[in-house]
């Protein structure tokens, strides 16, 4: 930043060493030697000169002065009358001058043998694969983040039933939970120094401190969008909310202001993933629009104003990386159809340059399968853990397992507990539906469609189901015959996401929710008979979901936060009319996923913590309900019952999706050096 400080002694330096060396500590590049050819060329015709020589000569003579010379040195000239040296008073600072004149040979030598060290072949650096492997007891293991400078791996793991956020350096060969968390695979974030990271537990945003203590509350952080964020070194925190856009807070809390509004006129779903840019002002994010020209990642900035498209809507969870030679330029990275790929980018000028090079394949979950630091670091998920879908009693004991071993979400038993309609997911491809006949074994596919298929719902008579595909850019629902005969029908189409749930047992409604940028997800109806106009059940600020019918259509038991937690409430059912009040809690420590007994005298639901739990109901004029009872704790569950379960109608065997009893989970895979390959 300064010119060098040299001190008025350097003036003893010889003349033509003194020149190079201040040439090569010029400040402007321009003024320097462009190459070391010519800082050798500069050595060699200083030497050539003739001064090194006369230097040597001048320390030979220093020597005789000091009575030291040798065989065919001069003779030593004296002043007879005081006694001293004539060369003394010839050279009366020849002392300092010889302490200087060896200090500039020696800088001369070490700027030669400088010169020879950077002329040697340079050993170029060549991409690497190391693995991190999971905790020891670990149930769960995912959500790899890493810090920005690339020396700290943050993740979600389960041991012995308790979830937390844990961290390992990457030179250490253990890792340390950090804190228990009580939301499943929300995806956390750092702070740009690498000493804090922020997490959304609940519907609470919050930070925590790499070294450990209690976490700090920064603000409300209602559930949607993917849970991530962003944090520059100004203190500014984004947080991504889906529907309701980018939300802005300080990182030390407080008010949280709009940074995105999602644009319901254009038919955008929402924002999400936001990622700061190096300045710090600058930042990417995602738009889903059903029109492929609209949604994608964008470029815009804290003043707003600039708002540019950057990658097309195939592209997913954008991040970014700096090359280490020239930090004004480096690559974007991102997602496209389970590939990761990373295009170079221009930060001073913020474009896009060339052509996306794809640098990893067949990853898994394309929402939390890699992350990458500001130098390059790549963290990947490169393999899903098996998983099986597991039987268990009323008192947890298991009883067996159906189908082969894979990644399974949302199972769902047909009426007469003959058949199983479930979500996996093959390598490599999106979610599909399949079909499970329980008596023969026999499985088949149900939907073909590119797009992830989800939510399920049997009608009564077990003919049809309908479910959530999300297809043209939005989740819609969709209904097919079971037999396979007939094409699939588009049941509701609407600019917001939609999650079927249940069907009546009249077969006169379909349940699902919607995601509302205003309300977040509200509870729909949707009539199956005349037009087929849905109306909205149950609209409040807070959010509703997973509703279930009754057997005899009179009620609907629901999941709503509007406590701060996700519990579930019990509320009469009208035909066409929305509900108006009198609810019931019938959880007291959180709970989801409610399913009624065949005859209505039970309802069940999971806990927060992973336990299935039974509500005993007595129907009459006056509907009474118990207190909430435990009836045993899944052994083997991946995210707390977050993928659902099914059971049968008599509520005496459930069905989960464990993880495989003999299955390994598979390690992260850290790749260093992977922009040397970008550069061939």
């Amino acid at each position: 930043n300064d010119p060098p400080e040299l001190s008025e002694s350097n003036a003893k330096i010889p003349p033509q060493l003194d020149k190079i060396v201040r040439r090569c500590l010029e400040k402007k590049p321009e003024r320097r030697f462009q190459s070391t050819s010519d800082l050798s060329f500069a050595l060699e015709a200083m030497t050539s000169t003739g001064y090194v020589r006369a230097l040597a000569g001048e320390a030979g003579y220093a020597r005789a002065l000091a009575g030291n010379s040798g065989p065919g040195d001069a003779a030593t000239p004296t002043d007879s009358s005081s006694g001293q040296h004539a060369g003394a008073r010839a050279y009366p600072g020849w002392r300092a001058r010889f302490g200087w004149i060896v200090a500039g040979m020696m800088m001369l030598v070490a700027i030669v043998l400088g010169v020879a060290y950077v002329r040697r072949p340079a050993l170029e650096a060549e991409p690497m694969r190391l693995s991190i492997n999971p905790p020891e007891k670990a149930t769960l293991f995912e959500v790899p983040v890493i810090s920005p400078d690339g020396r700290t791996l943050a993740f979600i793991a389960e041991v012995d039933g308790k979830m937390h956020l844990w961290v390992r350096p990457l030179n250490s060969m253990t890792a340390r939970p950090l804190v228990e968390i009580r939301t499943t695979l929300e995806i956390p974030f750092w702070s740009p120094d690498s000493q804090f990271l922020a997490y959304r537990d609940r519907t609470k945003l919050k930070k925590i401190a790499l070294t450990g203590g209690a976490p700090e509350v920064l603000c409300d952080a209602p559930i949607g969008g993917s849970g991530s964020g962003a944090w520059n070194r100004e203190g500014v925190i984004l947080f991504g909310s889906g529907a309701t856009g980018i939300k802005r807070v300080a990182a030390n809390g407080g008010a949280v202001t709009d940074v995105t509004r999602v644009d319901t006129a254009s038919g955008d779903i929402g924002h999400n993933r936001p990622v700061f840019l190096p300045d710090g002002h600058h930042f990417l994010y995602s738009i889903r629009n059903p029109d492929p020209t609209k949604g994608g990642i964008y470029l815009t900035s804290l003043a707003g104003g600039q708002n540019r498209q950057l990658l097309s809507s195939d592209a997913q969870n954008v991040s970014v990386a700096l090359n280490p030679a020239d930090q004004s330029d480096g690559y974007l990275t991102f997602l496209r159809q389970g590939e990761l790929f990373a295009q170079p980018y221009d930060f001073s000028r913020n474009q896009l340059i060339g052509n996306p090079v794809r640098i990893a394949e067949h990853l898994a979950d394309s929402g939390r399968s890699y992350s990458v630091a500001l130098n390059g670091t790549l963290i990947l998920r490169e393999q899903e853990a098996l998983e099986q879908l597991t039987w268990f009693d009323r008192t947890g004991k298991k009883l067996g397992t159906i189908g082969p071993r894979g990644q399974y979400l949302f199972p769902k038993l047909s009426p007469d507990n003959q058949r199983l309609v479930v979500t996996m997911k093959p390598p490599a491809r999106a979610e599909d539906l399949y079909l499970f006949e329980l008596a023969s074994g026999a499985v088949t596919p149900f939907t073909f469609d590119p797009h992830s298929d989800r939510t399920t719902a049997w009608s009564p008579d077990g003919s049809r189901i309908a479910w959530s595909s999300l297809r043209n850019g939005v989740t819609s629902l969709y209904q097919k015959a079971t037999n396979g005969v007939g094409q699939e029908e588009l049941l509701v189409a609407t600019p917001f996401q939609k999650f079927v749930i249940d069907w009546s047992s009249d077969g006169r409604f379909i349940l699902y929710h919607e995601d509302n940028p205003q309300t977040a997800y509200d509870i729909w109806v949707l009539p199956m008979e005349g037009e087929r106009k849905p109306w909205v059940w149950l609209r409040t600020p807070a959010q509703e979901l997973t509703g279930r019918f009754s057997p005899d259509g009179k009620w609907i038991a629901y999941q709503s936060r509007e406590s701060g937690r996700a519990e579930i409430y019990l509320q009469a059912f009208v035909p066409g009319v929305p509900a108006s009040g009198g609810k019931r809690q019938l959880s007291t420590n959180g709970g989801g996923n409610a399913r009624w007994r065949n005859d209505g005298r039970e309802i069940y639901y999971t806990s927060e913590d992973g336990k299935m739990m039974a509500v005993e109901i007595t129907p009459g004029t006056e509907l009474k309900v118990g207190a909430p009872k435990e009836l045993f704790a899944p052994s083997g569950l991946r995210g707390n019952a977050s993928s659902g379960y099914a059971m049968t109608r008599d509520g005496q065997r459930f069905l989960f999706v464990t993880s495989a009893d003999d299955a390994s989970l598979p390690p992260f895979t850290v790749v260093l050096n992977w922009m040397v390959e970008m550069k061939k």
